[in-house]
């Protein structure tokens, strides 16, 4: 089963994102909530994620510094930010700094949140695989 933890200092918006997630995926994909990055991140040094969605404005971390803090917590969790922002600034920071690999916007639909978790899943697996190769050969990343 895959794995999904989703970020937001916004309770609704989290039950927003389970509910459409769930009509996706049905049993597919076991998911985590959190409200505090923080927390999020000390989950994710304690269990490995697939994808994360993190929005970008928060409280205690925008989702540019919690996605840079898992990139080295968590470097194969593939990050997906969720952001009302068009600005490029935010789209390249997020990028540059944790190596953001999809942006959804807020709101969302189905449609765009069902392809960008599918591709990022597909990303997990190649980078899984690229992991399981790189050791079989005593290679170091």
């Amino acid at each position: 089963m895959k794995r999904l933890l989703l970020v937001d200092d916004e309770q609704n918006v989290l039950h927003a994102l389970v509910r459409t997630l769930r009509s996706c995926y049905r049993d597919q994909v076991a998911f985590e909530t959190f409200t505090n990055p923080y927390e999020a991140l000390k989950r994710c040094s304690l269990t490995e994620f697939d994808v994360v969605i993190s929005d970008y404005r928060m409280l205690e971390l925008t989702g540019v510094e919690f996605l840079a803090a898992l990139q080295q917590v968590a470097p194969d969790t593939v990050r997906i930010m969720l952001t009302a922002s068009t600005e490029f600034g935010t789209v390249s920071s997020a990028i540059n700094e944790a190596g953001v690999f999809r942006f959804l916007s807020k709101p969302w639909d189905e449609t765009s949140l069902r392809a960008a978790l599918d591709a990022s899943f597909e990303q997990r697996a190649k980078l899984v695989r690229e992991r399981e190769e790189r050791s079989l050969l005593g290679v170091k990343r």
